[in-house]
């Protein structure tokens, strides 16, 4: 693996960056708090966006960053402005799950305000590739229907299918779960750490 880009690079950011920085305010703080308590050190950020996530998890997990892996996979990797903070940026187009997502040494897979972006059956297929893979996940989606939001954006950044926690429990284990609501924003997001071990159905 190729050393991390961000090592030397002055960001300008400090090491206690403030939540209410990150959109949606408020998850930040949450996010914080599961990898630390969870002592990741290796993280895959799927559709990591513009890299929140991804620095967010850089500066505050445990291991310190001189310790951590960051890699972050999306389909606009030109857009991803904190770059600097993940060792490998790969393009990968979420709704094609058969890419080597879960090959690494990743403790967590993040899908941060992500899944809304996929249609039902293609969130489906990816929550179950997740079971399958006995990985740990931390995720957040809106709580209300926010179908048809940024309807002109680039491909892929869409808003296509209203989550319920009840179709995620379908496929996943939940471990611990919150609501958070952004009064900044007036959105409410319910947010998850999932553990994929496959349901048992009777």
């Amino acid at each position: 693996m190729p050393p991390p880009s961000w090592r030397g690079f002055d960001t300008g950011i400090p090491k206690q960056i403030d939540p209410m920085t990150i959109s949606p305010p408020g998850l930040a703080t949450w996010f914080i708090q599961q990898i630390r308590a969870f002592k990741w050190t290796a993280i895959d950020d799927l559709g990591c966006g513009a890299g929140w996530y991804g620095m967010l998890f850089r500066i505050h997990n445990i291991a310190g960053m001189d310790k951590s892996v960051v890699v972050g996979m999306d389909l606009h990797v030109d857009d991803v402005a904190f770059g600097n903070w993940y060792d490998v940026i790969e393009r990968m187009d979420i709704n094609d799950i058969y890419v080597h997502v879960f090959d690494k040494d990743a403790d967590c897979i993040a899908l941060m305000e992500v899944i809304e972006h996929l249609a039902k059956e293609q969130g489906d297929a990816l929550l179950d590739r997740i079971a399958a893979s006995n990985a740990w996940c931390i995720m957040s989606t809106p709580v209300i229907d926010t179908v048809g939001n940024h309807p002109g954006a680039k491909p892929g950044l869409a808003h296509l299918h209203a989550w319920t926690p009840a179709e995620i429990k379908e496929h996943v284990q939940v471990v611990i779960q919150d609501v958070i609501r952004c009064p900044v924003y007036h959105t409410t997001h319910w947010c998850a750490v999932v553990k994929g071990l496959p349901r048992r159905r009777d």
